[in-house]
């Protein structure tokens, strides 16, 4: 088997692909932290109301979590 029946797999990777600036990178982070957040404070939020854990998880997932 040779390196080259790989090729056809990888042949989204673009050599000329632009990378995203650092400032989009670091905005992506900081955004995915901020979802991740909000979405822990409305199972904690859940939790407090007397909800059980599997259904606060559920709810805080589903409302967060799904574009």
């Amino acid at each position: 088997m040779s390196t080259n029946s790989y090729d056809p797999a990888v042949g989204y990777l673009s050599e000329d692909a632009k990378k995203p600036s650092l400032y989009t990178r670091i905005r992506e982070y900081m955004d995915a932290l901020n979802d991740g957040l909000a979405a822990w404070r409305e199972y904690e939020r859940l939790r407090v109301s007397g909800v059980e854990h599997h259904i606060a998880a559920a709810k805080s997932f589903e409302k967060h979590f799904t574009k």
